[in-house]
């Protein structure tokens, strides 16, 4: 997460992600921002 804050979900979890925050998960599932929190929003997605 490079600026803002949003809440991320994956499946049934919620992480609320800040300046900083990192996750790495496995793209198959449900996943995606759920709510919009601190805008403006810039993250950065590494696929491989």
């Amino acid at each position: 997460m490079l600026e803002g804050v949003m809440v991320y979900g994956h499946g049934g979890a919620r992480y609320t992600m800040r300046p900083g925050d990192a996750l790495q998960l496995d793209g198959e599932g449900d996943h995606g921002h759920r709510q919009l929190v601190e805008l403006p929003i810039r993250f950065l997605s590494v696929t491989a």
